[in-house]
């Protein structure tokens, strides 16, 4: 099976697609609301920077997902 459509990032390793939830396979990254502290001590948001560029990366064009598993 194959969902087809306009995504929306919910995480760097997860889009939506028509409400359906996709889980990018072989993809292990932090959830957007992750954080680490950079070499200077500073917080940086890294999950959310790393979803903003899978979103910047993907844009408005449309993405389509073979669906191998299903997640718990």
């Amino acid at each position: 099976m194959t969902d087809s459509g306009e995504a929306s990032v919910i995480d760097p390793d997860r889009l939506d697609i028509y409400a359906q939830r996709m889980r990018l396979r072989a993809v292990d990254a932090l959830e957007s609301s992750q954080r680490r502290t950079s070499g200077d001590g500073r917080q940086w948001r890294c999950g959310h920077d790393a979803a903003i560029a899978l979103a910047d990366r993907i844009g408005r064009a449309p993405v389509a997902c073979e669906v191998r598993d299903v997640d718990r």
